[in-house]
């Protein structure tokens, strides 16, 4: 029977919103829907698995998949399989020998080039979230293709074509993968969309994942208030698109250290049994409150909690979590030869999933291990290691974390170009406020009790983090963080005041000589009469005064 594209379109938005209901009557009611019998449990399981119901979940999608082979169509089957292996990421297997399917799903992923384009999005979808829930995201990446081409963000969709499940799995992926300000975009369509139709459970959900982004993109000014729209502490969720509202902002508080507000809001999510979780997101938030209850002392307490792991440790979707508790408490307990081994063994298997940011973090305990076991070169090559991980670019919470164990261990690596002002310290802020005010190098040192070599040091991490190469470009990307502004200048000539502001700019007197299409001899005898009217001197003062008095009067 082939497949009826806008019921199919349809069956997945309801099963994406966990309305069993609604998937039923469409999928299984009258008949007069033209809807295979196979795909209609395929996607009636996946709409048990959104509710929630993660056992009615295997049985629905496992016998979608036995109707399907039995029928012997593949497209319908490629629907079967991937709901099945869905819903095997809801529940703990008791066989550590089982497989979730998901090899033989891969092995047909072939499949995909036969369908038809109208229904090609929503068999992608279906793949990629099986891969998602198994924690195979490189698998993922593959299948859902160029990030930018995923239909939802450009393709203006609208009604049935278009449900914001679909359009949030490439935000999911790269905020798993560490790159979270890429996914912004991604977010805001999905939003509108789920804005647009009026679903109040899918709106708060990618607000929560918008939160949690911002976080890890280090801006973490609106979590509180976000905090507070989103999660009422008194109500536990009712299904797992609910229960990932609490997850998500969960996420954002562990990313920020703040362990026990994460630990309260995961109590309050269903903690520790967490019954509307899947179980890899069950390990996460299973991993945080043993963080919690390490930080305030109770490492019995930890180890209580952490029994509640051992029976997701053969769950692929989960391993690396589970590994990943276990070493925090060997760290706290010292058994730090244990910790830097299981860290070890997690971080390949993070790695070769495409897992990123699960890797970044067993890499840090495993350092925080090495250091204490007096390792300290070999912790700081595994911080610098994960530091400059491609994969987890864009991510500012790990890149603080890690920043903060190379400094305990006396190392300051240089800051990632054009990671701003947020990568300074505090001291090298102090420094780039006085040379945006145009103080040389020996009147900071004299000013904050420096040697002039440690300066010069701050000096060249603040050029980094700025992305510039001239000092006296410092003052146009620090507006906003600096002082008052100095007193307004004297007059300049036409030729001079251009000549400011392409110093301004950060150019040198050469390129500035070609712009304004004079002598370099020109443009040294009108920055030095700039210098002499202004009493200014260096060229970064000549910058900074530009900047605090951008419309200057001019001599004619």
């Amino acid at each position: 029977m082939p497949i009826d594209t806008t019921t199919c379109w349809q069956l997945t938005a309801a099963a994406c919103r966990g309305d069993v209901a609604l998937v039923a009557a469409l999928g299984t009611g009258s008949g007069r829907h033209n809807v295979d019998p196979a795909l209609a449990l395929a996607l009636l399981g996946a709409a048990e698995f959104a509710a929630g119901e993660f056992e009615r979940a295997v049985i629905t999608t496992e016998r979608a998949r036995l109707t399907a082979l039995e029928a012997g169509d593949t497209e319908v089957l490629h629907f079967a399989l991937s709901f099945r292996v869905l819903a095997s990421a809801g529940v703990v297997w008791e066989d550590p020998t089982a497989d979730d399917g998901f090899p033989d799903l891969w092995a047909r992923r072939g499949v995909l080039d036969s369908f038809d384009p109208s229904i090609l999005p929503l068999a992608r979808f279906a793949f990629v979230e099986a891969a998602f829930a198994t924690g195979r995201f490189d698998e993922a990446a593959e299948v859902l293709g160029p990030i930018g081409e995923v239909v939802g963000v450009d393709a203006g969709l609208s009604g049935i074509h278009a449900f914001p499940a679909l359009v949030l799995q490439p935000a999911r992926l790269l905020m798993f993968r560490g790159d979270a300000s890429s996914a912004a975009p991604h977010l805001e369509a999905a939003a509108a969309i789920a804005r647009e139709q009026g679903d109040e459970v899918w709106v708060r959900a990618i607000a929560s994942a918008a939160a949690f982004a911002a976080v890890l993109g280090g801006e973490s000014g609106h979590l509180d208030q976000a905090e507070r729209d989103l999660i009422d502490p008194t109500q536990a969720p009712r299904g797992y698109i609910e229960a990932a509202v609490f997850a998500f902002i969960a996420y954002a508080r562990a990313g920020l250290g703040q362990w026990a507000r994460a630990e309260a809001i995961l109590l309050a999510a269903g903690g520790p049994a967490f019954p509307f979780m899947q179980v890899a997101d069950r390990a996460m938030c299973t991993d945080i409150l043993i963080a919690a209850a390490i930080e305030r002392g109770d490492l019995e307490g930890a180890e209580r909690i952490a029994t509640e792991l051992l029976p997701l440790i053969v769950h692929p979707g989960a391993q690396v979590l589970v590994e990943q508790a276990f070493a925090r408490i060997d760290v706290a307990r010292g058994r730090m030869t244990e910790a830097a081994e299981r860290a070890a063994i997690a971080g390949a298997r993070a790695e070769l999933a495409g897992r990123y940011r699960d890797a970044a973090h067993v890499r840090m305990l495993r350092a925080r291990a090495l250091a204490a076991l007096g390792q300290a070169e070999e912790a700081v090559h595994e911080n610098l290691s994960t530091l400059r991980d491609p994969g987890i670019t864009g991510d500012r919470g790990i890149e603080r974390q890690v920043r903060r164990q190379l400094r305990q261990l006396g190392h300051r690596p240089r800051p990632t170009p054009g990671s701003g002002w947020g990568a300074l310290s505090a001291r090298e802020r102090e420094v780039a406020t006085l040379v945006a005010g145009g103080a040389s190098n020996r009147v900071i040192a004299s000013t904050l009790f420096l040697s002039e070599r440690t300066v010069e040091g701050h000096v060249s991490r603040i050029l980094a983090a700025l992305a510039i190469t001239s000092r006296s470009g410092i003052p146009a990307l620090t507006l906003g963080h600096l002082g008052a502004p100095i007193v307004p200048v004297p007059a300049l000539t036409p030729r001079q005041q251009a000549t400011a502001e392409l110093v301004a700019t950060g150019l040198g007197n050469a390129e500035i000589a070609r712009r304004l299409d004079v002598s370099v001899k020109t443009v040294e005898k009108n920055v030095s009469e700039i210098l002499r009217r202004c009493g200014l001197t260096s060229r970064t003062g000549i910058a900074r005064m530009i900047i605090d008095a951008p419309v200057l009067e001019i001599e004619t």
